[in-house]
């Protein structure tokens, strides 16, 4: 009798841990990054470079402001080295019109190579200001 309470109380607390386990993954913070008070265009920047090849996700969100008339945007590009070469993509474009904000966020899963900088860079027209947050994870 008392192996069987023993045995119900351990199955009990087991199955009490398990949805605080379901949806936990190894999730690595290994950079962040803010760019903020930009007014003209970010050139390749380093991120992170990883130590070991791995997979990582990048996430972000650029915001962009215009107060001085017309139309202005900022494109955010995301470059990376992989097994079978090196890899530019835009993942992010906000645009925002006189007296207007405009915002985008991102998230991109990536492989990437030891040594091999992650970088960003954006491209900006004027007039106007806005700001790049960034992070990388190590999936």
């Amino acid at each position: 009798m008392r192996k069987a309470f023993v045995f119900a109380s351990v199955l009990v607390l087991w199955c009490a841990c398990i949805p605080l386990s379901l949806g936990q993954t190894n999730v690595t913070i290994v950079a962040q990054r803010s760019f903020t008070g930009l007014t003209i265009s970010l050139p390749p920047t380093t991120i992170f470079t990883p130590g070991k090849t791995g997979v990582f996700r990048v996430s972000g969100y650029v915001e962009a402001s215009n107060v001085d008339g017309g139309v202005y945007g900022a494109a955010l590009y995301l470059s990376w080295s992989g097994d079978f070469g090196s890899y530019q993509l835009q993942v992010g474009d906000t645009t925002a019109e006189s007296g207007d904000a405009g915002a985008f966020p991102f998230d991109k899963t990536l492989h990437a190579k030891v040594g091999e900088p992650i970088q960003i860079s954006t491209v900006s027209s004027v007039p106007g200001t806005y700001n790049v947050y960034v992070r990388v994870e190590k999936l």
